[in-house]
């Protein structure tokens, strides 16, 4: 709220008015009490290139052995946002927007116009293993909460789209003696995204209301390619494959309670008595 004071009292200044001056920005409330608000914004924005070529066009590359075109790529990205309100006499309202946009490219190439002279040649475009990490990991995750008002408002939005292309591609000329040609192209993703409340969702003493959305939005695209009209000779074996693992979790839950007094009307009791029969006397004549 002060960074946006200050913006206007610049601009006001800037065209001849005049400042706020000294004075204590108010609190946010009503009649009833204090209106508490909390937001929390997250946001990862990811671009990676990682490529394996030969610059240039027209370009001959010989060799008495195996030629290896390689890539790798290993990423890794994911947001946390967590808003939580509470003790808001009238309101209390709860925001928490996590985005994770991640655009991965990997690509292995054998440009158009150069050749390659050689006995064997290898053209990878793969996940890169660093230890035991092979995957790479995408998520968002938005946690929210508002209680203790009589309106309490809370919502989550956790979003992630990746879009990841892995590419292996011969696009120039090959001239093998006897060694095999492989194209390989491999990618191995696994994105979480979860929208979610804290602890005890929204409580509230009147109206509640909680929303929650998750979004996984994944574009994996892998190619081994021998492009059209290329010439490719001499090769012992000739080998494209192309592999692309995917596993997506996607949440979204939200609770809400209103708490109300209840008030019992006081139990009432009632007893009845039947009136009580004598045994007959005996009889004088």
């Amino acid at each position: 709220m002060q960074t946006q004071r200050t913006n206007a009292d610049a601009t006001s200044a800037a065209n001849g008015g005049k400042t706020s001056g000294s004075t204590t920005a108010p609190s946010a409330s009503t009649s009833d009490g204090k209106v508490n608000v909390a937001a929390a914004v997250a946001l990862d924005l990811a671009t990676t290139s990682s490529k394996a070529t030969i610059e240039g066009t027209g370009i001959t590359l010989t060799s008495g052995g195996l030629v290896t075109l390689a890539s790798s790529a290993n990423t890794d990205a994911a947001t946390s946002a967590d808003g939580s309100a509470s003790h808001g006499a009238t309101a209390t309202i709860g925001a928490a927007v996590a985005i994770t946009l991640a655009n991965v490219t990997n690509q292995a190439l054998l440009p158009a116009g150069d050749t390659i002279h050689a006995k064997s040649l290898t053209v990878s475009a793969t996940e890169t293993v660093n230890g035991a990490d092979a995957i790479s990991t995408y998520g968002a995750q938005a946690t929210s909460g508002a209680g203790g008002g009589k309106i309490s408002v809370a919502g989550s939005l956790g979003l992630a789209v990746i879009n990841q292309t892995t590419t292996a591609e011969l696009a120039g000329a090959v001239v093998l003696t006897g060694g095999d040609a492989t194209i390989t192209a491999a990618s191995n993703a696994a994105s979480t995204v979860k929208a979610e409340p804290t602890a005890g969702g929204v409580t509230t003493t009147n109206v509640g209301v909680g929303a929650s959305v998750a979004l996984n939005l994944i574009t994996d695209t892998t190619s081994a390619t021998i492009d059209d009209g290329v010439t490719l000779t001499g090769a012992g074996n000739i080998s494209l494959a192309a592999t692309a693992g995917d596993a997506a979790i996607t949440e979204a839950k939200m609770e809400r309670a209103v708490a109300r007094s209840t008030s019992h009307p006081p139990s009432r009791s009632r007893s009845r008595m039947s009136p009580r029969r004598r045994a007959p006397g005996p009889t004088v004549s």
